[in-house]
């Protein structure tokens, strides 16, 4: 188990993880803009399965700790939208901070980068 997330087995057999605190979360979304960054495209959607494929977990987030993320999506500037199936965080690959994000050489700096961007 990655560090910061408890692990449980739901009762159909998966695997489902839950965020330990605001401090986990905000790595947990520094890893997945640092890992967007790395690649190609100029939008990406990023829905809850694309969220853990993402952080290579093997099971999924619950539904407290995918809705924390997508909150520090949206407090960073990002679009959250409702789908019929749920919600979807848009990354525009031109918004500012990915950019910097692109700049940066480890998943610390740009942790840095967001803790600063929230003004934290």
């Amino acid at each position: 188990v990655p560090g910061g997330l408890c692990a449980k087995i739901d009762r159909w057999g998966g695997v489902v993880y839950r965020v330990e605190n605001k401090d986990v979360a905000l790595r947990l979304v520094a890893g997945l803009l640092y890992s967007i960054s790395r690649g190609k495209g100029s939008i990406v959607y990023l829905n809850a399965r694309k969220i853990a494929t993402l952080l290579g977990l093997r099971g999924h987030l619950d539904a407290f700790s995918v809705s924390m993320l997508y909150g520090f999506l949206a407090m960073l500037g990002f679009e959250v939208v409702e789908q019929p199936r749920g919600k979807a965080a848009i990354i525009n690959m031109r918004h500012q901070l990915i950019e910097k994000i692109k700049a940066v050489k480890s998943i610390d700096e740009a942790i840095q980068v967001i803790r600063k961007h929230l003004g934290e």
